[in-house]
Parts: C-alpha cells; sequence; structure tokens
C-alpha cells in the first residue's frame, strides 16, 4: 500500500504580468485596515495565491544625514557620534513638518504587487512576489 502524501504544486515563475481580473479579485477578497499615516491591505496574492501585505502610506519623511566636517588640517576632527567634544559643531538635520491631513477629493489609484515570500522561479535576487501587478480604486486614503 502507497503511502502517498499530497504534493504541493510548484511555484509559479516569476513574470511581471498584470490581468483585470487580479484587480478585481484583490478588491473582493482583500482586508484593509485604516492608521493614521498608512493604509494596510492583506490577502492573497490574485496571481499565485499565496498571502500579502502591502502597506500605502500618504508621505514618507527622510532624515539627511549632516555633512561631515573636514579634519583641520593640524587639529582634531569635528565633533562626532564617537568623539564628542572634538572641535568644530555638528548641526541638527531638519525633519520635515507633515502635511496637515486633508480629505481627498474622489477615490484614487494605487498600484499594488505581490510581496509574497515563496521562492518563484527565474525571481532575480532581491526581489519578492511572483510578479504580479494589478491597480485599485481606494475609497480610503493613508
Amino acid at each position: 500500500m502507497d503511502d502517498l502524501a499530497p504534493t504541493q504544486p510548484a511555484p509559479l515563475p516569476y513574470a511581471e504580468v498584470t490581468d483585470e481580473a487580479y484587480a478585481r479579485e484583490a478588491a473582493a477578497t482583500f482586508t484593509v485596515r485604516e492608521f493614521d499615516a498608512a493604509v494596510v491591505l492583506s490577502g492573497g496574492c490574485p496571481r499565485c495565491q499565496d498571502p500579502i501585505t502591502f502597506t500605502l502610506v500618504d508621505a514618507v519623511f527622510r532624515r539627511d544625514a549632516p555633512p561631515a566636517s573636514p579634519p583641520a588640517p593640524d587639529g582634531p576632527a569635528a565633533d562626532t557620534p564617537d568623539r564628542p567634544g572634538a572641535g568644530g559643531t555638528v548641526e541638527p538635520a531638519t525633519v520635515p513638518a507633515p502635511r496637515e491631513a486633508t480629505a481627498p477629493a474622489a477615490p484614487t489609484h494605487r498600484t499594488v504587487f505581490c510581496t509574497c515570500e515563496v521562492a518563484h522561479p527565474f525571481r532575480a535576487e532581491g526581489q519578492v512576489g511572483c510578479g504580479a501587478y494589478w491597480t485599485l480604486r481606494l475609497d480610503v486614503e493613508p
């Protein structure tokens, strides 16, 4: 008597593809969680069916590092986090203030792509997902 365990189908090969059906399926099946500055979409990828989570944000803030001061020709280096008081000053970076929240005038369209962690054949090093992407109309805004 053979004990054949059910086998998982092989993962689809990586391919950057889209189809209108992907958007329809995602719109019908994904869960939507709203946060102050983000919307998180979760569900099965419409192409590979593997679970994904996709985060949409309204704005990204970046803090630039201050420029490094060159060392004095015959003196100590400028202040650094590992050498406080070594001479010179370090100016703090400026973080832009967040924009005031405003209600969107109309629903927006956002591109979503598969972010599954399954090892799809032919996927380039450092990439995620199966390559599928689609556009969703959002009635909520991050």
